[in-house]
């Protein structure tokens, strides 16, 4: 056999052996068990060194773990219903994309009240002192601080579908994790993780290419792979060992679960997952 006809069949079966160029571009979610049926996870470590675990849901699901590894159901946020949300929910229970946080012994959970593609949109915000199910208070709407009148905008792409921004601070820079394309189609779902970085939490936000995240720009950190699609709407959790990215994936079956894996900095500050 000659040398040529030796070395097309090599370069034949390179083609049929290798995975596509996307499958090993990104890591796998690490290993959890338990209930890990997930959407817009978001995850908090209590004094005691567990862990607490928010997501969409009716009422707000809970869920605990002791390991970060196996999670276990714990109620909801608001067992009894959630009556002032209605107005915003067109009576449904469901509620949206919590965010959790701990501070001087107090549970801060903000959380969204909507219908889709409704744009009538409410934030509230909860508070516990234990974060278990059932003892969390409401800000009333009365009593508490209103926000001021001024915004500014940190991320958006000209029409393009954009959500979930989360900004989490790490040595000098500010890091905003934002969710790009389409989420809730299950296997079908576009979903994907985008980040800037900035010196003030004001922004404004570049990619590592320098594009404004105001202007569509974002580097991508984990995007759909093998049997993991539409990851996205990402939290970030500082923890013991460093940052960790949480965030849902739809499985083949299109059922959404929870991912985490965790980040690590290249020499030029930027994140990626492991």
């Amino acid at each position: 056999m000659s040398i040529a006809r030796i070395t097309a069949l090599l370069l034949v079966t390179a083609l049929i052996v290798a995975p596509p160029a996307d499958a090993a571009a990104y890591p796998n979610p690490a290993r959890v068990t338990g209930d890990i049926r997930v959407h817009d996870p978001a995850v908090v470590k209590r004094p005691d060194g567990s862990y607490l675990l928010a997501h969409t849901g009716d009422d707000i699901a809970l869920k605990t773990s002791t390991d970060r590894v196996n999670f276990r159901n714990a109620g909801t946020v608001f067992p009894n219903g959630a009556p002032w949300t209605t107005t915003y929910t067109n009576g449904s229970r469901t509620l949206w994309a919590p965010d959790i946080s701990y501070r001087d012994g107090l549970y801060y959970l903000y959380y969204s009240a909507s219908t889709f593609e409704s744009n009538r949109s409410a934030i509230f915000l909860a508070t516990s002192t234990s974060g278990s199910s059932g003892t969390w208070t409401q800000l009333d709407p009365a009593t508490g601080l209103r926000l001021g009148g001024g915004m500014t905008a940190v991320a958006g792409r000209n029409g393009g579908a954009i959500e979930a921004p989360y900004i989490v601070k790490h040595g000098q820079y500010f890091y905003q994790y934002v969710s790009f394309d389409l989420c809730c189609k299950g296997a079908s779902s576009t979903y994907r993780v985008m980040v800037g970085r900035s010196t003030s939490v004001t922004g404004p936000y570049f990619d590592r290419a320098g594009k404004s995240m105001t202007s569509g720009g974002g580097t991508e950190v984990l995007a759909g792979h093998g049997g993991i699609h539409g990851p996205g709407h990402q939290a970030v959790l500082t923890d013991t060992g460093g940052d960790l990215l949480v965030y849902h994936y739809y499985a083949d079956n299109g059922v959404s679960l929870l991912g985490i894996n965790r980040l690590t900095y290249d020499s030029a500050g930027w994140p990626q997952l492991v």
